[in-house]
């Protein structure tokens, strides 16, 4: 029996999962203050297994969309640098309140702050 993998000859591994998450916390548009909470949920989730990111899949990633030029490498600094970014501009108030209804211990999202996630984004590797 033919899976999708042996069918399209590929899968994707963790780190270009990670790759795809990275792109959309960078990428996504909140539109009326609503911010994808699992967005986040799912980046301390990588980070807590030390997954690494897919540098060269995600620099294909940020190129598509303009978030980098064509002709940018994406470094490990640069990536950390473009997260933190991000993470200085998010609304963790909106974020914890869209993830809520999905989580089963709210006391987890406590830490939720700039702070936080930066303190992750700078543990990359």
């Amino acid at each position: 029996m033919q899976t999708p993998e042996t069918t399209f000859g590929c899968s994707l591994t963790l780190e270009s999962l990670f790759s795809g998450k990275l792109h959309a916390l960078l990428c996504r548009e909140y539109t009326s203050g609503r911010v994808k909470g699992r967005d986040y949920y799912d980046f301390i989730w990588f980070m807590g297994r030390g997954v690494s990111p897919d540098l060269l899949y995600l620099e294909a990633k940020l190129k598509q969309s303009g978030k980098i030029e064509p002709h940018e490498i994406l470094t490990l600094s640069s990536l950390k640098e473009l997260l933190n970014n991000r993470f200085s501009t998010i609304d963790y108030s909106a974020a914890k309140n869209d993830i809520l209804p999905f989580i089963d211990d709210a006391s987890k999202l406590e830490v939720w702050s700039k702070e936080f996630f930066k303190s992750l984004a700078n543990k990359l590797e």
